[in-house]
């Protein structure tokens, strides 16, 4: 290895991770203790600031032992929360995400306070205040606060931009259970087909596929609903950076 790498990164592949959306993902996974700094440009010298990076053929299988690590992670989100620690912009998006992909009912319902005070920071972008709104609209669906729910997805929908797949998905959740599958289909569709993820991809993908099935199946369309299932069955993610 070169002298001058002052991180190497591996590839962390998927399985079942609480935080993975693709199929593999570079980690910086080694780092050299100390740094010299080197001076670059003939004129205006400047320190070089960015570390030279060698993305390695290593590719680590990460499998916790006793299964996903979530209720960990959500124990210590909850802490430093509570200590008034400052989240940065990346801590709430992993905090979004594993919420999504393996928080429980109670996990939602203590993320709560955490996403109603995001909303209200200054300065908060389009895609944070998307994500924080997808957050609370899961959470008043899991805890069954309807009226909360509609407040949230009525934010989220005249926001002026369009809304992200979690929030059509979880509308599509919302009107299905209401046994409304006309507008679970409009919302699930959505969010398959005209919607980005911020969130978790799965909600753009096989979920609101699987959803769909049982939405058609429950109307009555059973080619549709085969139709859909085989998509999901179909559905893979992407294969990362």
């Amino acid at each position: 290895m070169l002298p001058e790498i002052e991180i190497v990164q591996m590839k962390y592949i998927e399985t079942g991770s609480t935080v993975l959306n693709a199929k593999s993902e570079w980690r910086p996974k080694l780092f050299k203790r100390l740094r010299t700094f080197t001076w670059i440009d003939p004129v205006h010298e400047t320190i070089r600031l960015d570390p030279i990076v060698f993305d390695s053929d290593i590719e680590i299988s990460h499998r916790p032992a006793g299964g996903a690590h979530g209720s960990r992670d959500f124990s210590i989100f909850q802490k430093a929360w509570q200590k008034g620690t400052p989240f940065s912009a990346k801590l709430y998006a992993m905090y979004a995400r594993e919420l999504f992909k393996c928080g429980q009912p109670s996990d939602f319902a203590d993320a709560i306070p955490v996403f109603s005070s995001r909303l209200t920071m200054p300065g908060i972008d389009s895609d944070a205040r998307q994500t924080a709104l997808a957050v609370l609209c899961r959470a008043c669906r899991m805890t069954g606060d309807a009226i909360r729910f509609l407040q949230y997805a009525l934010e989220a929908s005249l926001s002026g931009t369009p809304i992200c797949s979690e929030l059509h998905y979880e509308l599509g959740q919302y009107y299905q259970d209401c046994q409304a599958y006309a507008e679970a289909i409009s919302h699930y569709s959505a969010a398959v087909y005209e919607c980005a993820p911020l969130i978790d991809i799965h909600t753009a993908g096989d979920l609101p596929l699987l959803m769909l099935a049982d939405c058609a199946e429950a109307s009555g369309d059973l080619e549709s609903a085969a139709a859909y299932r085989q998509a999901a069955k179909d559905w893979e993610l992407p294969e990362g950076d």
